[in-house]
């Protein structure tokens, strides 16, 4: 196999795209708060957890992810919770505040129709009773 400058370059191109997932700006916050987003099924996330992991859409988290994670819980506590243990820190994503995440990733939010009153007289061994019925 001849190597050219050309094939060198590309393969080195290949090998970055692999291991960076496209990204080469660096981690942001919405990289760390759009992982929390994707592993929901675990709570707590120690910040070394964070060092190396790509998110679903091809985002890698490099060494700053921890920072960015304090930078959420510090800055947006109502997205992103900070626990203490010992010299180390735990993120938990707010899953209350959902539709703020959502807001914040930009993705689509479903709005729940509100339900319609319906009101019913009924007549129970001689009293009236009002009743309701959400439809």
């Amino acid at each position: 196999m001849t190597m050219t400058p050309q094939s060198i370059d590309q393969a080195f191109k290949e090998l970055e795209t692999r291991v960076l997932g496209g990204a080469t700006d660096g981690t942001s916050c919405e990289d760390v708060l759009q992982y929390l987003y994707e592993n929901q099924d675990q709570i707590w996330h120690m910040s070394w957890e964070f060092v190396g992991r790509v998110t679903k859409d091809g985002r890698f988290l490099s060494h700053r992810a921890p920072a960015r994670a304090s930078d959420l819980a510090i800055h947006d506590p109502q997205l992103v919770e900070d626990r203490k243990i010992s010299r180390y820190k735990a993120y938990r994503l707010r899953t209350e505040n959902m539709t703020l995440i959502e807001a914040r990733l930009g993705k689509q939010t479903t709005v729940e129709k509100p339900k319609e009153r319906k009101v019913e007289f009924v007549t129970i061994d001689g009293q009236t009773v009002v009743r309701e019925i959400f439809v």
